[in-house]
């Protein structure tokens, strides 16, 4: 005889489980491109190194952590993936378990029922009979309440660990990809860092008018001297340093006598951004102290040396030094990008 209502939870059972297989079906999916769009900027960020490496830059730590991020972003990604499918196999078996024992039990109940209606359609009033068999049948639905409800809190409490394990996963990927984003943006604050260093026409025309002022050596017809050259061999420093002297050179710079040679005195050194070399003579002080502050306002990293070269000294030019070129004369030397 058919049972409506047994039928019914079956039915809707049957609905709820088909529609959780669903969306774990939709969570895997979308895992599953999340740790696709993780390689894709694992690939991108390849790229990024690559053509840095060949524009002669060198890989930095930030590379490094924006890769091992991005890689823990997958791995992490791929073991909640696997957690997940693992965890919906788990599940999908309890509930055939369930579904089978419950199943087994109402066959058994069904058939102890239709036995004694046989027996009591065959013999008439065996009611003690029937009794007994109905004790048979309380017991097991007795039984059957019981490993429902040990099945149940089973079931309930491997739900809590992979549930428990889902949120451990999601901040472990949270973490990573807050790591990969942090690296990202120190990376990119170093790629702008590392752009190579120059001057646009507006800004040599803003050295060449502040640099006009120490264009003639006071009461004398001479002009500022500067030597004006690359202490490296990349492009980059002998690039600005063209820059420079074409700012302070004849023309539209500032009019000084322009050096492109190396003029060290004698004194070998390598710097590092742009260093201005001079005597210890006070004119020659502020005139490098002067085009520094220029050079640093245009965003261009100078410094005034702090060694000396004792040229005045040396040749006992002491009773007219502001007026000998000579003594104010400033080696601007183009380092390598700091």
């Amino acid at each position: 005889m058919p049972d409506l209502a047994m039928d019914g939870l079956t039915a809707a059972r049957t609905a709820l489980e088909a529609r959780s297989d669903f969306w774990l079906r939709v969570m895997v999916v979308a895992t599953v491109l999340v740790a696709i769009g993780v390689v894709i900027e694992v690939w991108a960020t390849i790229l990024e190194v690559r053509d840095e490496r060949r524009e002669g830059g060198k890989i930095k730590w930030h590379h490094i952590l924006t890769f091992i991020g991005a890689i823990l972003v997958a791995a992490f990604v791929g073991l909640e993936c696997v957690a997940e499918y693992k965890g919906g196999d788990i599940e999908t078996d309890l509930r055939s378990n369930n579904a089978a024992a419950q199943l087994e039990l109402s066959k058994r109940a069904n058939s102890a029922i239709a036995d004694a209606v046989a027996i009591t359609e065959k013999f008439g009033s065996l009611h003690d009979f029937v009794v007994a068999k109905k004790g048979e049948l309380d017991d097991h639905f007795t039984a059957f309440k019981r490993y429902a409800d040990v099945e149940n809190k089973r079931t309930e409490k491997v739900i809590a660990e992979l549930n428990s394990d889902r949120e451990k996963l999601d901040k472990s990927r949270k973490d990573a990809v807050d790591a990969a984003i942090e690296a990202r943006k120190a990376l990119a604050a170093v790629t702008a860092a590392r752009k190579p260093r120059t001057l646009t026409a507006s800004q040599q025309r803003t050295i060449a008018q502040k640099m006009s002022t120490w264009r003639n050596i006071p009461n004398s017809s001479g002009l500022q001297s500067v030597a004006v050259f690359p202490t490296g061999g990349t492009w980059e420093s002998a690039q600005l340093a063209d820059l420079i002297a074409a700012a302070l050179g004849s023309g539209q710079g500032a009019g000084w006598s322009v050096n492109r040679n190396s003029v060290n005195m004698g004194i070998p050194m390598v710097v590092s951004g742009v260093g201005m070399f001079t005597s210890s003579n006070a004119r020659g002080q502020a005139v490098a102290a002067a085009l520094a502050k220029a050079l640093n306002e245009e965003g261009i990293m100078a410094f005034v040396i702090s060694q000396k070269w004792k040229g005045c000294e040396d040749n006992k030019i002491t009773d007219h030094p502001d007026t000998e070129p000579y003594c104010s004369h400033v080696s601007v030397m183009v380092g390598d990008h700091p």
